[in-house]
């Protein structure tokens, strides 16, 4: 009995892995943009970007910056695949966008990035307000075990009922190796993620591989070179 109660455990826990799949990176392809505007032309560049989010399924995702990073605009573009890239006109489509705001834009920084499936940003980005965007570049031979504990993050997220990050993974570009975006409906509820009792936290940490709670920024830390910070909302 001990035996099929066991086999039944694991299972669970594996089908529940399974489900948990989705947020991480996989294997759609997006091109991400940070844009600098030209002093008074953010307005410009912001207008030109929501005319191309009628184009649906290849609809590009908006982020202004609030705070942390120096970038005035993130613009995740859904490319699918680079094959899909170069055809149904999509890098023209692309190349024709910074052509057209050539004057508008005094910094563009692109980096190819595989992640979730489209279907599953969309509906986050849809239904939320505030985007806790990090960007990392690991230390060397670190990439991978930041990978995995950007994993091990949002599964503790998902232990305190709290929606995972969506997690890219670099292809080429810039020298980023990897991103996260959290999702919020307000600063107010970004802001509660601490209020959470000390014993219910650690133990979430733990189940999610961490030592503690308090282990989560310290190990983050060993991996990195470089970590960029931003809240950012929709314009």
């Amino acid at each position: 009995m001990k035996k099929i109660i066991l086999i039944f455990s694991l299972f669970f826990s594996l089908n529940l892995s399974a489900k948990e799949l989705p947020h991480n990176a996989a294997d759609f392809l997006y091109r991400v943009d940070l844009v600098r505007a030209t002093p008074g032309k953010l307005e410009s560049v912001i207008s030109s970007a929501k005319s191309y989010q009628d184009e649906k399924s290849r609809s590009p995702y908006l982020m202004r910056h609030s705070q942390g990073d120096h970038w005035d605009l993130m613009i995740v573009w859904p490319v699918i695949s680079y094959q899909k890239l170069h055809s149904d006109n999509n890098y023209s489509r692309l190349n024709k966008f910074y052509k057209d705001l050539a004057e508008d834009i005094n910094f563009l920084e692109s980096t190819y990035m595989h992640g979730p499936d489209n279907s599953l940003f969309a509906k986050w980005y849809k239904a939320n307000k505030l985007f806790h965007i990090e960007m990392f570049v690991a230390l060397p031979e670190q990439k991978e075990a930041l990978l995995t504990e950007r994993k091990m993050e949002s599964q503790y997220l998902i232990n305190i009922d709290r929606k995972p990050n969506l997690l890219f993974r670099k292809e080429q570009g810039a020298n980023w190796d990897a991103m996260t975006i959290g999702f919020y409906g307000s600063l107010k509820e970004f802001a509660t993620m601490g209020d959470i009792p000390l014993a219910v936290d650690d133990k979430a940490a733990i189940d999610a591989g961490f030592k503690g709670v308090g282990d989560i920024g310290y190990y983050l830390r060993s991996l990195l070179q470089r970590h960029n910070d931003t809240l950012a909302k929709k314009p």
